[in-house]
């Protein structure tokens, strides 16, 4: 693995660990729109948490978009052009997912492993510490929960849903 990859997959974890990524594009592209479903979410549901960029060059936010959403797109089984198109159409990550057949606790155990993946690589390459990585690592699953059941790049933020 080059560091090039160590470095953008490291920081994508650390960005969702520490909620610091605006996904507006979470999946580039255009696609056929497909039908909207109201499907349950996953019963965790995690504080409401806002999703900001402002520390983040826009390079690498387009690098972590990215991985993320190769993660979801094999996860959930679709085209990155069909995600993006569900998700301008409103739709939330668990509702694609669940419209597909995939549970959407499946997609947030993705992005955590994803996560937990590039920490580790982080910190055997000594791009962050240990403690780091592991204070990271404890907030990643509701963030990804919060993230999988709730943001659509509509509204460009997670919210809890009542």
């Amino acid at each position: 693995m080059n560091l090039r990859t160590v470095i953008a997959t490291a920081t994508t974890a650390a960005v969702l660990g520490t909620g610091g990524v605006a996904l507006a594009g979470a999946a580039a592209g255009s696609g056929s729109p497909a039908a909207s479903s109201s499907t349950p979410a996953v019963t965790a549901v995690a504080p409401a948490v806002t999703l900001s960029a402002s520390r983040v060059p826009a390079r690498l936010r387009r690098r972590i978009r990215r991985g993320i959403a190769a993660v979801l797109v094999k996860t959930i089984g679709v085209d990155a052009e069909t995600l993006r198109t569900d998700l301008l159409d409103g739709q939330t990550i668990a509702q694609i997912a669940t419209a597909k057949g995939v549970q959407p606790q499946t997609v947030v155990s993705a992005l955590v492993t994803a996560a937990d993946k590039a920490l580790d690589d982080a910190v055997q390459h000594h791009l962050i510490t240990q403690a780091r990585a592991t204070k990271i690592e404890q907030k990643i699953p509701a963030r990804a929960t919060a993230f999988v059941n709730n943001w659509h790049p509509k509204r460009g933020t997670t919210t809890t849903s009542a």
